[in-house]
């Protein structure tokens, strides 16, 4: 009888937490950063890497609900770094890098789009207008940036692990998490928040099962999906999701 209350409740949209001390329930709304926070009720101080920062968006969004945590934001693109800079500069606990993340190390060409939101360093598809419109995805030109691996990032930075990994960038997300498989292998990660591209965006974007089979092979588990957009004719064009790490979940979860 419990199994099926629990499955009724989580069908409404109310998921039964418990932690060692306490057992509650807790509505899950729409919004996947107090998602994210429900995930870590017993933690205090989180490692964040918010990968692909643009402006600082998502680091306040993360440090108004892990006030104590270190959030690690990377952005390429200078323009948009120098606003990243000028954003969060008084703010201690985000330390910003002018960097990139992928599956290889070194020197990168990143096609700088109308819309800087859209840059990437895979080449905008032909059939990106129609997926979102002009004045979006076309290249108007390339810069040369720095990428790294997570696995030498943390190597380098001596950080154990990362209790949150939120990844934006453009259809490459999949060489991110690629980039990360020794950290992965060792339960170094404990959540992933990525935005998911389902049609035709960028040139070599990983179709939906790839990225689901990459995950599902490091022991992640599909969480929950947010922020659908469609196109005019009601196709699924993007979403974020997030992924938990198996072994975490077993451990929040009944």
């Amino acid at each position: 009888m419990k199994s099926i209350i629990k499955l009724f409740f989580e069908r409404m949209g109310i998921v039964i937490l418990s932690n060692k001390n306490e057992i509650f329930k807790k509505l899950i709304l729409t919004d996947p950063f107090e998602i994210q926070k429900s995930l870590f009720l017993s933690q205090e101080k989180l490692i964040i890497f918010d990968i692909g920062a643009q402006y600082g968006q998502t680091a306040f969004e993360y440090i108004q609900r892990f006030n104590t945590s270190t959030i690690y934001s990377f952005e390429p693109f200078n323009e948009s770094f120098i606003v990243l800079n000028k954003n969060v500069k008084e703010n201690a606990n985000i330390k910003i890098f002018n960097l990139a993340f992928g599956d290889s190390i070194g020197i990168e060409k990143l096609n700088c789009n109308s819309f800087s939101a859209t840059n990437s360093i895979l080449e905008t598809d032909d059939r990106g207008s129609s997926t979102w419109g002009n004045n979006l995805l076309e290249t108007i030109d390339t810069t040369e940036i720095s990428i790294t691996t997570i696995d030498d990032f943390v190597e380098k930075k001596q950080i154990s692990a990362i209790d949150i990994l939120k990844i934006d960038v453009q259809g490459y997300e999949f060489n991110v998490i690629q980039g990360a498989k020794n950290l992965i292998s060792n339960n170094g990660i404990r959540v992933i928040y990525l935005e998911v591209i389902i049609l035709p965006t960028y040139k070599k974007q990983k179709y939906l099962d790839e990225l689901l089979s990459l995950l599902r092979s490091f022991n992640f588990i599909l969480h929950g999906m947010y922020n659908f957009n469609y196109d005019s004719f009601g196709s699924l064009r993007q979403f974020d999701a997030i992924f938990i790490n198996s072994n975490y979940r077993n451990s929040i979860f009944i």
